[in-house]
């Protein structure tokens, strides 16, 4: 993506200043100040100042209302999506019992990944592997080619996975409108 000088500057400005956007982002959606623009929503308003992202402003208004106002000072030093991790950290609690000190320094300390893996484990309390998500075209002429080895595969497994795949696999075929029999 390519963008002219100016929004180039805007973007970065969007990052380094993401705390103080996600409290005036809070305000607006408050004080419905959306409306002075003739808008009919709040979404309205999100989809025409964020046209890239309405995901990522729900993300900045998430970090403004869930972390505690000590946390949110020293932010910028970490980043948004670190800010998220630690949002949804502090929203499992309602805030109390929330080790800011703690959470903060590992947030500084870990690269990304490692530290969402990190805050992933604390709320499930299940160790998570790390993951990458791919993605690639079929052609539809392939799509059954592809199912067989799949299933090939899984019953080589015999596991829990091959059962998964199964709901998998019929999911697939459901959404995609097509009925494949089994022999």
């Amino acid at each position: 993506m390519r963008f002219w000088p100016g929004e180039q500057r805007k973007e970065a400005e969007k990052d380094t200043r993401f705390v103080e956007l996600g409290r005036y982002l809070c305000e607006v959606r408050a004080g419905q100040y959306w409306r002075l623009e003739n808008l009919k929503s709040f979404n309205e308003f999100l989809e025409r100042r964020f046209p890239e992202s309405r995901r990522k402003a729900y993300y900045l208004m998430s970090i403004h209302e869930n972390l505690p106002p000590q946390v949110r000072r020293e932010l910028e030093q970490v980043g948004w999506t670190k800010g998220l991790e630690l949002a949804k950290l502090a929203r499992r609690r309602d805030g109390q019992g929330f080790d800011c000190a703690t959470w903060l320094h590992k947030a500084r300390v870990l690269p990304k990944e490692q530290f969402r893996r990190e805050v992933e484990r604390e709320l499930t309390g299940k160790e998570t592997e790390p993951w990458e998500i791919v993605y690639f075209k079929l052609y539809k002429s392939q799509i059954p080619v592809i199912e067989q080895a799949l299933e090939t595969a899984a019953l080589m497994l015999g596991s829990d996975r091959s059962r998964g795949y199964q709901a998998r696999s019929s999911f697939y075929r459901k959404i995609s409108g097509k009925r494949f029999c089994r022999s």
